[in-house]
Order: structure tokens, then C-alpha cells, then sequence
């Protein structure tokens, strides 16, 4: 599909908008935009911005980012590789349905909220290494086609897997769900290193 004018934006112009002051109530809409270029948004400070159904056409950089309003990338499109390692979530992350080509890293991440992954297709994996989630980490009905890196990951809410499809399962050693466990026809799961502190559905 190609992008009409009025929907491509360039890296500068989405930099500008998303880094403005925190207003309550306002957002910046960002929504189905086709992103051109790398965007590196490494160490800033976030404000409201709804990415829903963008389409990120080169790597995309939030290392160290602060992401203190609502940050959302449900339903996105990113062709690279995507990281939010060291990345702060203030509020709920949402990457629902999103579709990522290259790898994922959330690696040292802490999300302050839930962590929404469902219906994912993340085609290199993903990795929660040494990330804190307070909320829950649902990836129900995703599909990783690499990893699940969960190498001292720590859930202090519950972990949802339902119908997920692993292709190169977990890897991760001394990982923590303080809640609830759901594994419910799930494929690939395997819980070598984990520590449950809630009840596992299987």
C-alpha cells in the first residue's frame, strides 16, 4: 500500500510533537501516520502520544526514554528493530497487535502499569530481561518467532499466555510472577528458572 502524503511523517516532526509538556487531557494524536526514517527518542521525556496503527518504517529507539503519559502503539507496523531498554512506563503500555520484523527489547525496562502484548506477531522475539512489571504482562494469543527472553524478569502482577505460540520458547533463569500464571493452550511454554508465587492455569 502506498502511504498518501498526508499520512507520512518524517522522524524530526514526530520527535517535536511527542516530547512537548505533559498536558492532562490532551494528546498527541499520531494515529495510522507511516513514520520514515530512524527514530531515536533515547532519553526523552514522553507526553501523550497515541501511535495506534503507525507504521514505523526504519529502527526505532526509545532507550532511557520516560514515558510519562499515555503511550500507546496498538495495532502498529515497525519493519526494523525496535527498543525500549531502560525505557520508564509511567501508565499502561499497549502494544496490542502490533506486528514487529525485527527484535524487541524491553530489556531493564520498568512498566509501571500493565504491559498489553495480545495478538502480537513479534517475528524475532522478544525480551524482558531484568525488567520490572507492577502490573500484568499479557501476551495472550501472540505469536514470537524467536525468544522469550526472561532472564531475572520480575511480574508483580500475573503473566498471561493464553493460546500464545512460542516458537523458540522461554529462555530465562530466575524470572518472577507474583500473580496468577495462565498458560491455558499455549505452545512452547516451558517454565525451567521460573518462580510462581500465584496459581498456574494450565
Amino acid at each position: 500500500m502506498v502511504a498518501t502524503a498526508e499520512r507520512v511523517i518524517g522522524v524530526d516532526e514526530v520527535r517535536r510533537r511527542a516530547t512537548g509538556p505533559l498536558v492532562v487531557g490532551e494528546t498527541v494524536d499520531l494515529r495510522g501516520r507511516v513514520v520514515e526514517g530512524a527514530l531515536d527518542l533515547s532519553g526523552c521525556t514522553i507526553g501523550n502520544v497515541d501511535f495506534s496503527g503507525a507504521h514505523f518504517r526504519g529502527s526505532v529507539s526509545f532507550v532511557g526514554a520516560d514515558c510519562r503519559g499515555l503511550t500507546w502503539f496498538r495495532g502498529c507496523r515497525f519493519d526494523g528493530a525496535v527498543t525500549f531498554a531502560r525505557a520508564l512506563f509511567e501508565n499502561d503500555c499497549r502494544f496490542d497487535g502490533a506486528t514487529v520484523a525485527g527484535a524487541l527489547d524491553f530489556s531493564r525496562a520498568e512498566l509501571r502499569g500493565a504491559g498489553a502484548f495480545d495478538d502480537c506477531n513479534l517475528h524475532a522475539g522478544v525480551s524482558f530481561e531484568s525488567a520490572l512489571v507492577l502490573g500484568n504482562l499479557s501476551l495472550s494469543r501472540a505469536r514470537v518467532g524467536g525468544a522469550l527472553k526472561l532472564n531475572g524478569t520480575q511480574c508483580l502482577g500475573g503473566v498471561w499466555l493464553d493460546e500464545a505460540e512460542l516458537a523458540a520458547g522461554i529462555v530465562g533463569d530466575q524470572w518472577e510472577v507474583h500473580g496468577r500464571l495462565w498458560l491455558r493452550n499455549a505452545r512452547g511454554v516451558n517454565l525451567a528458572g521460573a518462580t510462581t508465587y500465584g496459581y498456574v492455569y494450565r
